[in-house]
């Protein structure tokens, strides 16, 4: 692969290049450390191209020019990172399968990027493009609309720093509230005297998991797991509340209950309960 590589930047200068696939073998396999020397060295592009740290199994957040992660964006790190998601869920590519509830909603996408940049990291956000080369509508609505909110709020994303203290937006209740509306989608507001309190719990791979967590914090009385049915398998955000207010039930994409419930309803789509 290392001639296809090196084709690739004679022929086309890249100002990053970002690879893929690190897990299946050793950078000794794929021959990483010779491409990166004549990369950095000897290569048209060597005075300004940045590579991420997917070059071999055991490289990803160890070496690279930025390291990367997937559907989490709860790095703390000096280093330069970034997230990478999908707004389709289930996959990077477009998968004609997922239904439209699977989609990450516009809101879980804008806090995706504000947590990103919190913590001092890109996102770098996927779409799926059709085999005829087309943006499936569903999201460029969210790409659209992540651009409006971007268009009001853009000052607070474009050429800021990473807060000092990433945990303090997260683990102190003086700095971080909810305030749900009717949709119980919950948001980040000025504190007032008396009101309730959220708490990152962390990402897990089901509601369940993020019960257990609310169960071992003290004070956690419910919980929200960003994520629709239970197993798709992929670690989503949970949160937990000091109060009542969250209710057992599920929309698009959460996961809601009370703590040392008995059972948690949670749905696929409206249509489509279980216990």
């Amino acid at each position: 692969m290392t001639p296809q590589l090196m084709e690739l930047v004679h022929n086309y200068e890249p100002d990053i290049l970002w690879t893929d696939g690190d897990w299946d073998q050793t950078a000794e396999f794929w021959n990483s450390t010779y491409f990166l020397a004549w990369l950095y060295n000897n290569s048209p592009v060597k005075d300004n191209i940045v590579v991420n740290d997917r070059w071999g199994k055991g490289t990803r957040g160890v070496h690279g020019g930025f390291y990367t992660e997937e559907y989490s964006s709860h790095t703390v790190s000096n280093h330069k990172w970034e997230e990478n998601s999908g707004i389709d869920i289930h996959s990077y590519g477009l998968n004609r399968n997922t239904p439209a509830d699977k989609y990450l909603t516009t809101d879980y996408l804008i806090n995706l990027l504000v947590r990103s940049v919190a913590y001092g990291g890109n996102l770098c956000l996927n779409v799926g493009i059709s085999v005829d080369g087309k943006v499936p509508n569903i999201q460029v609505e969210r790409l659209l609309a992540i651009g409006t909110w971007l268009n009001v709020t853009g000052e607070a994303i474009y050429n800021t720093t990473k807060y000092k203290v990433p945990e303090e937006l997260i683990f102190t209740s003086n700095n971080f509230i909810v305030v749900p509306n009717a949709n119980n989608v919950f948001g980040a507001v000025q504190p007032k005297q008396n009101a309730s309190t959220i708490k990152y719990l962390g990402t897990f791979k089901s509601y369940k998991e993020c019960m257990q967590s609310c169960e071992a914090f003290t004070g956690c009385q419910t919980f929200t797991w960003v994520g629709g049915e239970a197993g798709d398998g992929y670690q989503m955000e949970c949160f937990g509340r000091t109060d009542n207010v969250w209710q057992p039930q599920t929309e698009a994409n959460h996961t809601s209950g009370h703590k040392q419930s008995i059972s948690v309803r949670y749905t696929a789509s409206k249509n489509r309960s279980s216990d």
